[in-house]
């Protein structure tokens, strides 16, 4: 019996049973073979489609890129002028809680290519940056800020540095708490030695409180008097011990200790020199940590600034600490504490 050709295939199908299920098994080959074929040609193009893609991403960029230098290159040298005002737009929309999230990357790209027109044009772009730097109000354009910081220290790094460390300092320049933040990170990537040396300084003589300038020394002192700059109290000062840390400054065990001693301190900065100084295995810490469990900062009793120092006892002492733990034990200090301490024994008293 013939079968009417179908779109697949003609076919003679048998009137045997086993005929039958033969034409069925090939043609069900057929079928999987050609779905195979299909599935390997869709992956196929589904690559070649994702190397269109990145191939017009990367053309965008260029002529992006081209765009902004065409800008620079303007007539009158108002190049830098126009790079400024295109920066002064875009680099606050990063910062702003309005700014859509898809519309974030775009913008970034944006910045970075600015910074990198900048870049082309080098040392004589540091001027102009720095005069748009001292025309921007602290608080208000911190955003901006960031990126004048940023984009000085790469067409110029000498006076970008002096700059950041001006920044840092926070008495030669107005600036905010952050800003001076800012200016740590970067001057790091820059001079690790130089950030390291300066936050040394500036914690000897700063608290949150405000600066001390009896503990400068004659030359700082001299300059904070020039300044005529009153900082604002600095709210992130522990933010300042992270960078200190990270400089891997010398005779950090000591930094530490001092910052955590001074009267004034308040628990945040305290609380990351106590956590630092566990971490470093300190025995000279422990007095110290043991006293501010006792007088914590702002004088006020907090939990869990006492099981930090209660950590860090024990990442110096280990098992030498029980019978200091089990004492504090006894007194019956604030759940939380007893919850801290009852681990500590079972971890490092047997």
């Amino acid at each position: 019996m013939l079968i009417s050709p179908t779109p697949l295939m003609s076919v003679v199908m048998p009137e045997t049973r086993a005929g039958r299920a033969f034409v069925v098994v090939v043609t069900l080959s057929t079928l999987a073979a050609t779905l195979l074929a299909w599935l390997d040609l869709r992956q196929r193009s589904t690559a070649l489609t994702a190397k269109v893609t990145d191939a017009i991403g990367a053309q965008e960029r260029l002529e992006r890129a081209v765009q902004l230098f065409r800008f620079e290159r303007g007539s009158k040298g108002l190049g830098v002028t126009a790079l400024i005002e295109q920066l002064r737009f875009w680099a606050p929309l990063l910062d702003l809680s309005t700014t859509p999230q898809r519309e974030i990357a775009p913008i970034q790209e944006r910045v970075d290519d600015i910074l990198s027109a900048l870049d082309d044009i080098g040392k004589d772009a540091f001027g102009p940056l720095h005069g748009e730097f001292k025309k921007s109000e602290p608080g208000k354009d911190d955003e901006l800020i960031r990126w004048l910081l940023l984009a000085m220290s790469r067409v110029d790094a000498e006076r970008g540095k002096d700059l950041l460390a001006a920044c840092l300092r926070g008495f030669e320049v107005p600036v905010t708490s952050r800003i001076r933040v800012i200016a740590a990170e970067r001057l790091l990537e820059l001079d690790r030695a130089r950030t390291a040396s300066i936050l040394a300084e500036i914690l000897a003589y700063e608290s949150s409180s405000g600066i001390d300038s009896t503990r400068m020394s004659v030359e700082m002192q001299a300059k904070y008097a020039a300044a005529k700059i009153q900082p604002p109290p600095m709210r992130m000062l522990f933010n300042l011990v992270d960078i200190l840390v990270k400089s891997s400054a010398p005779n950090l065990e000591d930094h530490l200790i001092m910052v955590a001693s001074r009267q004034g301190q308040d628990r945040m900065t305290v609380q990351a020199c106590v956590r630092y100084l566990g971490e470093l295995k300190a025995p000279r810490a422990v007095r110290v940590i043991k006293k501010l469990f006792d007088t914590p900062p702002e004088l006020i009793i907090n939990p869990i600034f006492q099981n930090h120092c209660l950590d860090a006892i024990a990442q110096i002492e280990g098992g030498g600490a029980c019978d200091y733990f089990r004492e504090l034990l006894r007194a019956k200090p604030d759940e939380r504490v007893q919850a801290k301490l009852q681990q500590l024994i079972k971890t490092h008293c047997r």
